[in-house]
């Protein structure tokens, strides 16, 4: 295995690129075509959520040295294939999904609610990290979220499950409290690891309801604790962390879409331009934030196809605010 692939689209900037591929190139398509090698079986749950991630010349429990696949399910299932035979290494219960319903999903979509991000992976320590939706009866209302760590070597457990139920976060000038409750939630966006801390961001199950939130925790890997707690709605409604789909927060910052100091929802998250490419805005981005904000494109509905923006820009919150045009957002300082 040429490189690893440890957290969602291969790196933290979510780029979905591989600059070290060196088999599978677009020459050796064009030529040779894509042949399947063989399918994983995930018989626990139909619908997959998190995308695989791989790591290289993992040292496994039976003495050999693989390169592993690494599969999580929304039966709360983590598995471990062999990359090249694609043989089951290994096989963690988390413990009981939430089973179906339209409480939580009003398509019934999924035939369970448990894993639905992409974990991340510490390489160097050889530990997965994902987040479980577990419930003793399977109900929505007994359902909470807790983080896992695994062993890649073997699945084991590195620590107990740590239960996230009732972070709080006291937000400034007197505003309300807010404690975190999982079972008005959704955690679908997919984790990051920096700085020996776990993000897991949060969106909720009823966009429209009073209590749509969005919730970013931290945990501490090393003393296995929620480190800090961020609530985005501290009044009013809406504001919940979905960052199209399965991505993530961008790092180091995350810009709220709320106002730290009224708490007033503004129903998005914004990215910030040094968060998402290292690049800080130009005075040229900030005219085009200006011309959306004017109205130049309409209103996106989530899913739909993004509006162009008039110049061709990286990835910086700027054109991302563009695809939105709900709101729009001053770059930061």
């Amino acid at each position: 295995m040429v490189a690893s692939v440890t957290t969602r689209s291969y790196d933290r900037a979510r780029t979905g690129t591989n600059n070290s591929e060196t088999v599978l190139t677009a020459t050796a398509v064009r030529t040779r075509g894509i042949v399947k090698l063989f399918s994983l079986p995930i018989p626990d749950d139909p619908r997959l959520e998190a995308q695989p991630l791989a790591v290289g010349g993992v040292h496994t429990a039976d003495g050999k040295t693989r390169d592993l696949i690494f599969q999580a399910s929304m039966g709360n299932w983590v598995y471990a294939f062999d990359a090249v035979s694609g043989e089951k290494i290994w096989a963690t219960n988390l413990g009981r999904p939430i089973v179906g319903t339209r409480a939580i999903d009003g398509h019934m979509t999924n035939v369970h609610w448990g894993i639905l991000s992409t974990p991340v992976i510490d390489e160097g320590a050889g530990i997965l990290y994902a987040c479980a939706w577990i419930s003793d009866d399977g109900s929505v209302a007994k359902g909470q979220h807790f983080l896992a760590a695994l062993r890649i070597r073997d699945g084991s457990k590195v620590h107990g499950l740590l239960n996230l139920e009732g972070a709080v976060y006291t937000p400034p000038n007197g505003l309300p409290v807010q404690k975190f409750i999982s079972a008005q939630r959704k955690q679908r966006s997919a984790l990051t690891l920096t700085r020996n801390h776990v993000l897991i961001p949060f969106g909720t199950i009823a966009e429209t309801s009073k209590t749509a939130r969005g919730w970013l925790l931290a945990v501490d890997v090393h003393a296995w604790r929620l480190a800090t707690s961020w609530c985005s709605t501290v009044t009013g409604s809406g504001g919940g962390l979905w960052q199209s789909g399965p991505a993530r927060p961008s790092l180091p910052t995350v810009q709220s879409t709320s106002s730290p100091a009224t708490g007033h929802s503004r129903r998005s998250m914004a990215i910030s331009a040094r968060a998402s490419c290292g690049s800080p805005c130009t005075p040229e981005a900030m005219r085009i934030s200006k011309s959306c904000r004017g109205g130049r494109h309409g209103p996106t509905p989530t899913g739909s196809a993004r509006p162009q923006t008039q110049t061709q820009q990286p990835p910086t919150m700027t054109t991302m605010t563009n695809w939105r045009c709900r709101r729009t957002f001053p770059c930061p300082p």
